[in-house]
C-alpha cells in the first residue's frame, strides 16, 4: 500500500521515505537512500505519480510515461536500482512493464528529449508471489546508496561517476535532493524530469529540461510495496475529465455580443478511443461544430432586410456581401484554444465581414451607400447619419447594361483608372468596384443627372456620379463597405 506523506511527521523509521537519513557533512547537505520500490510523485501535488502508460485490454507494449492520480497499481510503481552499493545512480524500472526509464527524443514532436519506458532486463520472475518475494528482498536487503546533494550547493558529487557508468548511458539517473523530501531526477545528459504544463493532472506529459528549481522539477518518493491491484487502462485518459489537464477549461468563441461557449464537459465527449485504445480529440466534431456557427452566422448569399432612406423596410436577396466564416482556418483555433486549462475568448476567423453581427438579417450596419435604381438617387451615411444624397446615373433599363440590385461591398479603389469595355475607353477620378466589373465613378463627360436618362443614355452598368460626389465618396469608403442597390 501506499504510505501517506501526511505521516512523515509522526513516523519516520516506518513511512515515505523510510530509507532515507539525512546527514550533514562539511557544510554540505547530503542524503542516504535505499534503493526499493517507489511511487514517484510531483511536487507539485502529490496526488499525481509517474504512470506507466498500459492498456488492460491488449498486450500493448508499454512505451510512455505520463502523471496520473495515484491508484496503487503496480504500473504507478517503480524500482530504483542503484548502480553501485554507494553511488547516487540509479535504474528506474517499472515494476508492472519491466522496461526501464530512459531519455529519449522519439516521443517529443519538437525532437527535444523526451522519456519513455524501454525494454531492458526484467527485474522479477513472471510468477506474481515470486515476484513479490523478489522485490521485496531486494528493496530491504541492500546497505543503501548515497545520493548526490543538492546540486545548488556547489557540491562534486553532481558530477560523480559510477562504476561503470557511461555519459551516453540514456537509461541512468542521478538523484540529487533538494528540500526536506524531494528530490532532483538528473538524465546522463545533465537534464532534468519535469512536468510539462502548469499543474499536475492526469495525462500530463514528461519532457526533460534545464535546472530552473521550479516545483515542476522537484519528485517526493514514496516508498511502497508491490500492490495487488491490476493496473488501469490510463492509455484511456480522458484530459477534459476530473482530475484531467483540461477539467477546468471554459473557452468562449465572441461573435459580436453572442457568445458561444465550450465546456471541458462538452470537450469530453469529442474524445474518441483510437486503435492503440488511447484516446484523441476527434478533429471531425470540432469540424461539425464549425459547421453548425457558420449555419448560424454566415450571412453572404442570404436574404436581408434593409430600411430605405424612404422609411419603408425592403427584402434583399442578390449580392456578395455579408459576412462568410473561415471554416478550416476557425477549426485550427479553436483547436490549439482547447489545449489550454482555465476561462479565455478567441475570436473566429472571417473570410469576409459585413457591416455589423446580426442573425436575423440585420447585417449591413449603420454606414453604407444606398442607391435608388429608379428614382436615380445615391447617399451615404456613417455611423447612421447622411453625409450626402446625390443624383446619379445607372446602366440603361431593360438591356444588359442594366445595374443589378442587392446589397454588395467595396472590392477595389483606384484613383486614377482607366475603364474599359466593348466599345469604350473611359478615364475616372474615382473608382470604387463593387462586383465583377460594376463600380461607382465620377463621368465628367455627363452634364446632367438624375431624371429618366437612365430608360434611353444609361451607363454601362456602372453608377455614374458627378465628380465631387465621387471624390467625397471615395475619401469616405473603404474596401468592404456595403453598396446597396433596389428598384
Amino acid at each position: 500500500m501506499r504510505l501517506l506523506k501526511e505521516k512523515v511527521s509522526f513516523l519516520k523509521t516506518t513511512v515515505v521515505l523510510s530509507a532515507l537519513a539525512v546527514m550533514v557533512t562539511a557544510g554540505q547537505a547530503s542524503a542516504q537512500m535505499q534503493q526499493g520500490i517507489y511511487e514517484i510523485a510531483s511536487a507539485e501535488d502529490d496526488r499525481f505519480v509517474l504512470d506507466a502508460k498500459t492498456c488492460t485490454e491488449t498486450e500493448k507494449k508499454q512505451e510512455e510515461v505520463q502523471l496520473y492520480l495515484a491508484s496503487d497499481v503496480r504500473q504507478q510503481q517503480f524500482f530504483l536500482r542503484g548502480l553501485d552499493e554507494h553511488s547516487p545512480y540509479f535504474r528506474i524500472v517499472s515494476v508492472s512493464a519491466g522496461t526501464f526509464l530512459t531519455e529519449t527524443s522519439d516521443g517529443a514532436d519538437s525532437g527535444k528529449p523526451a522519456v519513455s519506458l524501454k525494454e531492458g532486463e526484467r527485474i522479477s520472475a513472471a510468477d506474481g508471489r515470486k515476484e513479490r518475494e523478489l522485490l521485496s528482498e531486494t528493496a530491504s536487503g541492500q546497505t543503501g546508496t548515497e545520493a548526490a546533494a543538492d546540486p545548488g550547493a556547489g557540491s562534486s558529487e553532481t558530477d560523480q561517476t559510477a562504476p561503470g557508468f557511461s555519459r551516453d548511458d540514456k537509461g541512468v539517473w542521478l538523484l540529487q535532493k533538494c528540500g526536506e523530501d524531494a528530490w532532483y531526477i538528473r538524465s546522463s545528459s545533465g537534464l532534468y524530469l519535469t512536468m510539462s504544463g502548469d499543474r499536475a493532472a492526469n495525462g500530463v506529459q514528461l519532457s526533460l529540461e534545464p535546472l530552473d528549481r521550479s516545483e515542476s522539477q522537484k519528485w517526493i518518493l514514496l516508498e511502497t510495496d508491490i500492490s495487488v491491484s491490476p493496473d488501469l487502462d490510463t492509455d484511456s485518459v480522458n484530459p477534459y475529465l476530473e482530475n484531467g489537464l483540461y477539467e477546468t477549461l471554459q473557452l468562449t468563441v465572441r461573435f459580436g455580443k453572442n457568445l458561444e461557449k465550450l465546456s471541458a464537459a462538452d470537450l469530453a465527449g469529442w474524445m474518441a478511443e483510437q486503435p492503440d485504445h488511447t484516446l484523441a480529440l476527434d478533429k471531425e466534431k470540432v469540424t461539425e461544430y464549425v459547421s453548425h456557427l457558420a449555419e448560424k452566422y454566415n450571412t453572404k448569399g442570404k436574404p436581408r432586410r434593409f430600411m430605405t432612406s424612404y422609411g419603408n423596410e425592403i427584402t434583399l436577396k442578390m449580392g456578395n456581401f455579408g459576412w462568410e466564416l473561415d471554416q478550416q482556418k476557425t477549426v485550427e483555433r479553436i483547436l490549439t484554444a482547447i489545449r489550454k486549462s482555465g476561462k479565455h475568448t478567441i475570436q473566429p476567423v472571417w473570410k469576409q465581414t459585413g457591416g455589423q453581427m446580426s442573425t436575423n438579417g440585420h447585417d449591413i450596419g449603420d454606414s453604407y451607400i444606398e442607391v435608388d435604381l429608379i428614382a436615380q438617387k445615391v447617399w451615404l451615411y456613417i455611423d447612421g447619419e447622411k453625409r450626402l444624397e446625390a443624383d446619379c446615373v445607372t446602366g440603361t433599363l431593360g438591356t444588359d447594361r442594366e445595374t443589378p440590385g442587392g446589397v454588395y461591398r467595396i472590392v477595389r479603389k483606384q484613383s486614377p483608372a482607366v475603364l474599359t469595355g466593348p466599345g469604350y475607353v473611359s478615364n475616372v477620378s474615382y473608382w470604387m468596384q463593387f462586383y465583377n466589373g460594376y463600380g461607382l465613378h465620377d463621368a465628367t463627360w455627363r452634364s446632367e443627372f438624375g431624371g429618366e436618362i437612365y430608360k434611353t443614355s444609361g451607363s454601362h452598368g456602372c453608377v455614374n456620379l458627378p465628380l465631387e460626389i465621387a471624390e467625397e465618396v471615395y475619401e469616405l469608403t473603404d474596401i468592404g463597405f456595403p453598396v446597396v442597390l433596389y428598384h
